[in-house]
Protein backbone atom coordinates (compact mmCIF):
# COMPACT_ATOMS: atom_id res chain seq x y z
CA UNK A 1 0.00 0.00 0.00
CA UNK A 2 1.17 3.89 -0.92
CA UNK A 3 1.79 5.62 1.83
CA UNK A 4 -0.79 8.44 1.83
CA UNK A 5 -0.04 12.28 3.39
CA UNK A 6 -2.95 12.50 6.55
CA UNK A 7 -4.00 15.45 8.18
CA UNK A 8 -5.70 15.20 11.82
CA UNK A 9 -8.40 17.28 12.95
CA UNK A 10 -8.63 17.31 16.47
CA UNK A 11 -11.55 18.88 18.42
CA UNK A 12 -12.10 17.34 21.85
CA UNK A 13 -11.00 18.46 24.71
CA UNK A 14 -7.72 17.70 26.45
CA UNK A 15 -9.08 17.31 29.85
CA UNK A 16 -12.95 16.18 29.11
CA UNK A 17 -12.64 13.59 26.29
CA UNK A 18 -10.07 10.69 24.54
CA UNK A 19 -9.94 12.76 21.44
CA UNK A 20 -6.17 13.47 21.98
CA UNK A 21 -4.86 10.47 23.33
CA UNK A 22 -6.48 8.57 20.20
CA UNK A 23 -5.02 10.82 17.91
CA UNK A 24 -1.68 10.56 19.41
CA UNK A 25 -2.01 6.81 19.25
CA UNK A 26 -2.87 6.90 15.60
CA UNK A 27 -0.88 9.17 14.52
CA UNK A 28 2.20 6.87 16.13
CA UNK A 29 0.53 3.71 14.36
CA UNK A 30 0.36 5.38 10.76
CA UNK A 31 4.07 6.66 11.20
CA UNK A 32 5.09 3.48 11.96
CA UNK A 33 2.89 2.01 8.55
CA UNK A 34 4.72 4.55 6.40
CA UNK A 35 2.20 7.27 5.99
CA UNK A 36 3.33 10.91 6.62
CA UNK A 37 1.77 13.00 8.60
CA UNK A 38 1.25 16.50 7.18
CA UNK A 39 0.05 18.63 10.14
CA UNK A 40 -2.08 18.30 12.96
CA UNK A 41 -4.86 21.20 13.35
CA UNK A 42 -6.85 21.62 16.81
CA UNK A 43 -10.19 23.33 17.11
CA UNK A 44 -12.78 23.83 19.54
CA UNK A 45 -11.87 22.95 22.73
CA UNK A 46 -8.79 20.75 21.79
CA UNK A 47 -6.83 24.36 21.26
CA UNK A 48 -6.39 23.99 25.27
CA UNK A 49 -4.03 22.19 25.09
CA UNK A 50 -1.56 24.91 23.56
CA UNK A 51 -2.17 26.46 26.79
CA UNK A 52 1.80 26.10 29.06
CA UNK A 53 -0.33 27.73 31.96
CA UNK A 54 -2.56 24.73 32.54
CA UNK A 55 -0.46 22.10 34.49
CA UNK A 56 -1.19 18.25 34.67
CA UNK A 57 -0.60 15.83 37.67
CA UNK A 58 2.65 13.92 36.63
CA UNK A 59 0.45 10.42 36.95
CA UNK A 60 -1.76 11.80 33.68
CA UNK A 61 -0.82 11.81 30.41
CA UNK A 62 1.07 14.93 29.30
CA UNK A 63 -0.58 15.66 26.06
CA UNK A 64 1.15 19.10 25.18
CA UNK A 65 4.67 17.35 25.72
CA UNK A 66 3.53 14.18 23.59
CA UNK A 67 2.59 16.69 20.55
CA UNK A 68 5.59 18.44 20.81
CA UNK A 69 8.30 15.59 21.05
CA UNK A 70 5.70 13.73 18.19
CA UNK A 71 6.12 16.57 15.68
CA UNK A 72 9.38 17.58 16.02
CA UNK A 73 10.89 14.15 15.71
CA UNK A 74 7.90 13.11 12.66
CA UNK A 75 8.44 16.98 11.47
CA UNK A 76 5.19 17.62 10.94
CA UNK A 77 3.48 20.61 12.20
CA UNK A 78 0.77 21.91 15.08
CA UNK A 79 -2.09 24.46 14.28
CA UNK A 80 -4.33 26.13 16.65
CA UNK A 81 -7.11 27.30 15.43
CA UNK A 82 -7.26 31.38 15.45
CA UNK A 83 -10.63 32.25 16.02
CA UNK A 84 -10.56 28.71 18.81
CA UNK A 85 -7.35 30.27 21.14
CA UNK A 86 -9.11 33.74 20.94
CA UNK A 87 -12.67 32.70 22.28
CA UNK A 88 -10.38 30.57 25.03
CA UNK A 89 -7.90 33.56 26.27
CA UNK A 90 -4.85 31.26 24.44
CA UNK A 91 -3.82 33.12 20.91
CA UNK A 92 -0.93 34.74 23.21
CA UNK A 93 0.97 31.59 23.79
CA UNK A 94 1.28 30.14 20.14
CA UNK A 95 3.50 31.34 17.70
CA UNK A 96 2.22 33.15 14.55
CA UNK A 97 1.60 31.37 11.14
CA UNK A 98 2.67 33.51 7.78
CA UNK A 99 -0.02 35.41 6.18
CA UNK A 100 0.38 33.10 3.03
CA UNK A 101 -1.31 30.39 4.94
CA UNK A 102 0.91 27.59 3.43
CA UNK A 103 3.75 27.46 6.06
CA UNK A 104 4.07 24.66 7.59
CA UNK A 105 6.42 24.54 10.72
CA UNK A 106 7.69 21.53 11.83
CA UNK A 107 9.70 22.59 15.06
CA UNK A 108 7.27 21.16 17.79
CA UNK A 109 5.32 24.86 18.38
CA UNK A 110 2.05 25.29 18.76
CA UNK A 111 1.39 27.88 15.98
CA UNK A 112 -1.90 30.20 15.50
CA UNK A 113 -3.35 29.05 12.02
CA UNK A 114 -6.37 29.90 10.32
CA UNK A 115 -9.25 27.42 8.12
CA UNK A 116 -6.59 28.26 5.14
CA UNK A 117 -3.93 26.64 7.05
CA UNK A 118 -5.76 23.32 7.24
CA UNK A 119 -7.18 23.25 3.59
CA UNK A 120 -3.35 24.05 2.54
CA UNK A 121 -2.51 20.74 4.58
CA UNK A 122 -4.68 18.62 2.30
CA UNK A 123 -3.78 19.74 -1.14
CA UNK A 124 -1.65 16.68 -1.42
CA UNK A 125 -3.62 14.26 -3.34
CA UNK A 126 -4.54 11.82 -2.27
CA UNK A 127 -4.31 12.62 1.10
CA UNK A 128 -6.79 11.53 4.06
CA UNK A 129 -8.54 13.80 6.93
CA UNK A 130 -9.19 12.01 10.41
CA UNK A 131 -10.93 13.90 12.86
CA UNK A 132 -10.63 13.02 16.35
CA UNK A 133 -13.87 14.51 18.65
Amino acid sequence: MAPIPITILVSGSPTNSQAHLSAQRFVQTAIASGHSIVQVFFSQEAVLVANPQTEKPTDEAQLAQNWQLLAKENKFSLDVCVSSAERRGIAAFCETVADDGIHHSTDGKFRIAGLAHLAAGMNQQPYKLIHFK
